[in-house]
């Protein structure tokens, strides 16, 4: 049941494909935290390009862009800015195999009482996230779980701002909870 929940809650996955020369769909817009798998043929990669060689046909990679293997995978958009992503097949984009991802930011709801008592930031984040909770909520408990379900880091909540240093963890999508007997949970994006 938490599985479904977060991956109906939090995330939507994109498939990508190929027709012959073609990315299907050409163009997608998601929010940040959103996944994309390429389902492509073997003879296929996807990486990343500027606007200008995306426009011109080229296939120079965009230095610090994605890229996956011939055959494709999982593009994590953790990564990813807001704004749109262009990218290539690497052997065919002179022949127009191109496509792009138009990546938006999500912007929480701030008058959500949820969000007033407990709240994270930087997100995404590097190394050091902040747990900032109301005052009524010092002493609480508070864990990260991963997309699994298990709890990689757990704590206790003593001040108004708490900074917690999560540069054990791997890049990816991750949960931060707070509280035992009425738990509440947010998304975090662990670049």
């Amino acid at each position: 049941m938490f599985i479904f929940f977060v991956f109906n809650g939090f995330g939507k996955t994109w498939k990508v494909t190929n027709n012959y020369y073609t990315y299907s769909p050409q163009t997608i817009t998601i929010n940040a935290g959103d996944t994309v798998v390429f389902e492509i043929s073997s003879g296929h990669d996807v990486v990343e390009v500027s606007q200008q060689t995306w426009s011109s046909n080229g296939n120079t990679h965009l230095s610090g862009g994605f890229s996956l293997p011939y055959g494709g995978g999982t593009l994590l958009t953790a990564n990813l800015t807001a704004g749109t992503h262009y990218y290539v097949c690497t052997p065919h984009a002179y022949m127009g195999m191109k496509a792009s991802i138009i990546v938006q930011n999500v912007t929480p709801v701030i008058n959500n009482k949820v969000f007033a008592e407990f709240s994270v930031y930087p997100n995404p984040v590097t190394d050091i996230v902040n747990i900032r909770i109301s005052g009524d909520k010092k002493g609480e408990v508070f864990s990260i779980v991963n997309l699994a379900g298990k709890q990689v880091l757990t704590g206790k909540l003593e001040d108004e701002i708490n900074s917690v240093d999560l540069s054990r963890l791997n890049s990816g999508l991750y949960f931060v909870q707070l509280g035992t007997v009425k738990r509440q949970t947010l998304k975090l994006i662990k670049q």
